[in-house]
């Protein structure tokens, strides 16, 4: 809608063009309401008010995280066809946010300290990736400071999630040395 005119037909949501219905069965739908995520963005902020910097980088990681949690949603409710992209995806996005993380912890005077893991490698890909997904859902939503190396470990362990997921979906017998 341009001015309030209809400019030409409306596409179906989701749709590829093919005919292929492309919409994710959300397994949180709440992720992709733009003033619902924004807002719960927005309520991650430092409670102490007057510091830009800090709004700024809570901001900063938030917006990265439903990032990250849109793709791994998508991977892990999405029509098989985008599972792999998804996956991919979210790896990708947690090795950028894993990059960020540092300087942003320096902008915040936080210590960057390395958090031992938990070790969840015993569970199939596609529930560690829901577990990742869903310790960052649990943070997003709660009230309490997470500290950004926190942040750091569980974008780790969903990015190395979203690796494994596609990893175990592929085909390694058309491989040869």
């Amino acid at each position: 809608m341009v001015s309030g005119r209809t400019v030409g037909p409306e596409p179906t949501p989701g749709s590829a063009g093919h005919g292929q219905d492309m919409t994710p069965a959300a397994v949180h739908p709440w992720l992709y309401d733009p003033a619902g995520v924004g807002v719960l963005v927005r309520s991650r902020r430092p409670t102490s008010p007057g510091n830009a910097v800090s709004d700024v980088v809570s901001d900063v990681v938030w917006t990265a995280v439903v990032r990250l949690l849109r793709w791994s949603d998508a991977a892990l409710g999405g029509p098989d066809a985008v599972v792999d992209g998804a996956a991919w995806r979210a790896a990708a996005g947690s090795a950028e946010l894993l990059r960020r993380l540092p300087g942003l912890s320096d902008e915040l005077g936080e210590p960057w300290v390395v958090v031992d893991p938990v070790e969840d490698d015993d569970l199939p890909p596609r529930e560690r990736l829901a577990a990742a997904a869903q310790r960052l859902v649990g943070w997003l939503s709660g009230d309490a400071a997470v500290p950004l190396a926190r942040v750091a470990d569980a974008a780790e362990r969903l990015g190395a999630a979203a690796v494994a997921l596609v990893a175990a979906r592929t085909d390694w017998s058309a491989v040869t040395r």
